[in-house]
Formats: structure tokens, sequence, C-alpha cells
């Protein structure tokens, strides 16, 4: 069985989830070209109908009471068209909304820009998903010129298998944007397997505001790959913010990658780009066994020999002379911020190293009975360690696990001469890069504390349809992600205080009327009379 069909006792509702999925799917209507958004593959989309909105959106909502799914070996693409009916070479905007339910997705999304002859012709465009929970097995694509963007918002859970990938990359701008979850009070579990990937590779301009990867969960479990790379020779890389409100486990054979791409070798080498940024924050305990690096790009080299012309000194005498390129020069190490409230294990990796320099080209002159110049091309020195910082104090355990260092220098070109009348001067090496630092600071309790809140169980999803509704007293939307998956779809009582009925009425006993007591008898006493 494949890893994502474990855990049996959350897949028992997935399965049969599923299947109640196939069942009341109902084919949506196919959108045409002229329209806002054109999706050319609507009917792939089981259990919904969908329409187009003036804001270039095509949205999916549930008509079947089940959720949203996309099987395996479906596809649903987006292209965008502009006023005059015609396609922009630019992805469009595709949306599942059903909060309160569930989105499947084990085919595909494509929202990327027109691809023709191997080059993007557009930039990449948007999905966007509401919902309770998310199972996810297909590939989303939302690459381009520039990459798009993906963004989930999910109450209850976020699942991606083995096979899941997405992409949005930008191939000659800037890389794309991937969020699950951003910026939501009490945001669902996130549980990514083995096998995984995210990336959002590109260049990146300015201080990492583009190219990013965003996730934010009640717990994050990631085995899989997150990549904010340097895409192109030189660029550097991008942003990674992982946050957790209770704990953050990184597997073996998770990685999270924002590295600076190597500099260009060959003719005009070039140097490495600087490592990117990486925040990983936890409310509780940080168990890394994986990969976090932001280290900087090495610096391009030239291994070709070099020979120059022969040609006429000032004198006019013939002589020949070889200068070998420089090196690249190693990038910089980035920055990693490390956040946790409990404990901490690092048996991973974390690494923030400056990028080796390139190596100098070789020179080499032979031209018999000429004058002769050789010299081989210096080193690019190497990149100096980047930093990382620990809000928290961490064990000496995990400090053997950090990485710090500088980039090499790159080795001086070799130079030689065929000819008694010449010099030779090997290249020199470059510096090594400086190492990095490593800085702590101890959390510090909030003053005054939060004050707890009571939850309150809207009635859901009918009240408050969309996710990010302010509802009364300001309290969050809360979904119970411990009940059945069926209870996510049917709505939620309002928890109400009853009042208890009155007591019934006391009996009233009649008042006690008192008997008048009996008059004395009357004694006859004899009367002297006249007669």
């Amino acid at each position: 069985m494949p890893e994502y069909g474990r855990n049996a006792g959350r897949r028992i509702a997935s399965l049969a989830l599923a299947a109640s999925l196939i069942l009341s799917g109902l084919p949506a209507a196919l959108a045409g070209v002229g329209d806002v958004n054109s999706v050319n593959d609507g009917p792939n989309v089981a259990g919904g109908t969908y329409y187009n909105t003036v804001d270039g959106k095509t949205t999916f909502t549930n008509s079947g009471g089940s959720g949203l799914y996309v099987k395996a070996g479906d596809t649903v693409t987006g292209l965008e068209v502009g006023s005059n009916g015609a396609l922009t070479n630019n992805g469009g905007h595709i949306h599942f909304d059903v909060p309160g339910q569930v989105v499947r997705l084990d085919g595909n999304i494509n929202v990327s820009g027109i691809l023709k002859d191997g080059a993007y012709l557009g930039n990449g465009g948007k999905v966007t998903i509401d919902s309770a929970f998310l199972y996810q097995n297909g590939q989303i694509y939302a690459n381009g010129i520039n990459g798009g963007m993906v963004q989930f918002n999910v109450t209850n859970m976020t699942e991606m298998g083995s096979n899941a990938s997405i992409e949005a990359k930008g191939f000659t701008g800037t890389g794309g944007v991937v969020k699950i979850n951003p910026d939501m009070a009490n945001p669902g579990a996130i549980v990514i397997h083995k096998g995984a990937v995210v990336d959002t590779s590109g260049a990146v301009i300015g201080t990492y505001n583009t190219n990013l990867i965003q996730m934010n969960g009640s717990i994050v479990n990631l085995d899989g790959v997150l990549m904010a790379n340097g895409l192109m020779p030189g660029q550097q890389g991008g942003k990674i913010d992982i946050s957790a409100t209770d704990s953050i486990k990184i597997g073996p054979n998770g990685q999270l990658l924002a590295n600076g791409a190597d500099g260009i070798n060959g003719y005009n080498p070039t140097s490495g780009g600087n490592g990117g940024e990486i925040s990983v924050s936890t409310e509780k305990n940080l168990d890394n066994d994986g990969l976090i690096a932001a280290n900087g790009g090495n610096g391009g080299t030239n291994p070709a020999v070099e020979r120059g012309p022969v040609s006429n000194d000032e004198a006019g005498n013939p002589q020949q002379v070889s200068l070998g390129q420089d090196g690249g020069h190693g990038g910089n190490g980035g920055t990693i911020k490390v956040s946790f409230k409990g404990s901490m294990t690092n048996n991973g990796m974390i690494e923030v190293k400056g990028g080796n320099g390139g190596n100098g080209q070789e020179a080499f002159a032979d031209e018999p009975g000429v004058h002769q110049i050789a010299s081989g091309g210096t080193g690019g020195n190497g990149g100096t360690g980047g930093k990382v910082h620990f809000n928290g104090i961490p064990s000496q355990d995990v400090l053997n696990n950090v990485n710090v260092s500088g980039g090499s220098g790159g080795q001086g070109g070799a130079a030689a001469t065929q000819s008694d009348c010449g010099c030779a001067t090997p290249g020199a090496k470059g510096a090594c890069g400086a190492p990095g630092e490593i800085t702590m600071t101890p959390h510090k309790p909030k003053t005054p504390p939060d004050t707890p809140n009571n939850p309150l169980y809207p009635l859901y999803p009918k009240e408050y349809p969309r996710l990010g509704d302010t509802l009364p007293n300001n309290t969050p939307q809360v979904l119970n992600y411990n009940r059945s998956i069926f209870l996510a779809r049917a709505p939620l009582p309002i928890i109400q205080k009853k009042t208890p009925p009155p007591p019934p009425p006391a009996p009233v006993k009649p008042p006690v009327v008192p008997k008048p007591k009996p008059k004395p008898p009357q004694k006859k006493v004899p009367v002297r009379g006249y007669w």
C-alpha cells in the first residue's frame, strides 16, 4: 500500500468520502472562450458547478453536499482571457469554494502560462481552495515567466500524499508564492508525506518579497521537500516561513531549501547567489531530523585552457600573452530563524554555509620562437557564512548540527609556456570566506498573558459561508477536527445556555375558619311575682 494510504484511522473516512464524491458528482457546465477566465476541463470536477466572475476568477461550488473531487488522470486547466476575448498567455484563476466541506485532488490543476517551443509566453495563474479538509495526491502547476500563486485556506486538515506536488516557478522572472492557511488564528493541521514537493524557485528581487512558501498549522508534520531556491545562475534564494500553534516535526526525508544558485561556468564566470531566509516557529516542541538550508551558491569557473593569439609588442617583437579568467566568488549564506517554546531536537542539519569560490582558468602559451607570457586566473573568494538565530535556548546537541562555515576560496589557474623566452605565473588562490554566527535569546512570557477564550461552535457554513469572516465578540471560527470527517460536512449546532423551567407552584391550603364557641345554657331562676 502506498504511504498515502496508511494511517488507517484517518483514511477510513477519506476513502468513504471519495466514494461518496464519485457517486454524488454532478458534471459542471463548460465555460467557453470569451468568458473572463477560460476553463477547458471544468467537467472534470465532480460534485460541483462553476461560474465566472468579473474579477477574472472561475469558482467551483458544491452541488451535491459532499465536496469537490478531481480524479486521477483528469486535469482542470485555467487560462486568462482578455477583454477582447483572446487568450493573454497568462494562467487563469481557479477557486474551489466549499467551506466546511472536503476537496480531494488526485488529478491535476494547471494554471501555468502558455508554453511554446519550450519557453513560457506568460505568467503563472492562481489557485485558491477554501475548505475544511484538503487531500492532495496530484499536481498543481502555476509556472510561467513569473511564478503564480497557490493558496489553501483549510480549517481542519491539509494532507499532501507521496505523489503530490505544487509548482509555481518563475523561469526567467520571479518565483511564485505558495501559502497554506496564512494568518489564520485557528489553522488546521498540515501533513506532507515523503515524496511530496512544493517548489517556488525563481529570481528574487530585493528582500525576499517574492518567491515565498508560507505554512501555518495547528501541527506541521513534514517529510517532503519545500524549495524556494534561486533558479537561474547567480540568483539568490527565497523565503520559507513555517509556523505551528502546537508542534513541528521534520522527518528524515524533510527538506527546507532556500539556497542561492551557482554562478555561470564557462566564459566570463559569475558569482553564486546568496542564500535566502527560513523561519521555523512553534508554540511547543520542534523536532528536526531533516535538512534546513539557506546556503550561498558556488562561484562559476571556466575549466578551458586559455591560449592567447600572437601579436607584436610596442617594439614590434612578436609575443603571445595568455591570461586566464578569474573564478566567480561564492555567494554568502542566508539567515535561519528558529523559535520554540517547548523542547527542541536536531538530529538533522541546519546550514547557512557560504558558497565556494570558482577556480581560476588555466593559461597556456605554446607558440615557438616568440616571447611568451602566461598567467593563470585567480580563484574566486569563498562566501561568508550566514546567521542562525534561536529564540529559545538550544542544547549543545542541537548546536552540534548547525553549520555556519564560510566557503573555500577557489584554486588559482595553472600556467605554462613552451618557450625558454617566456614567463609563467600561476593564479593566486581565492580567500576563504569568514564563518557566520549563531545567536540565541531566551523566551520572555507575555505581559499580561493572553486571556483564554471559550470557543464557540457557530452554525457552519450557512451563517458564515466564507473563511475569515468575523464572528461575534471577535471569536474566531472553530471546527473540531477530532470529530468524524462526515460531521465536517454537516452544520454544527450553536451551543446555547438552557434556562431551567420554573418549579411548579406549591399547593395552597384553604384558610381554617374558627368555629364559634357554643353559648352556655341559660339557668332558670325562680322569680317572685305579684298576683
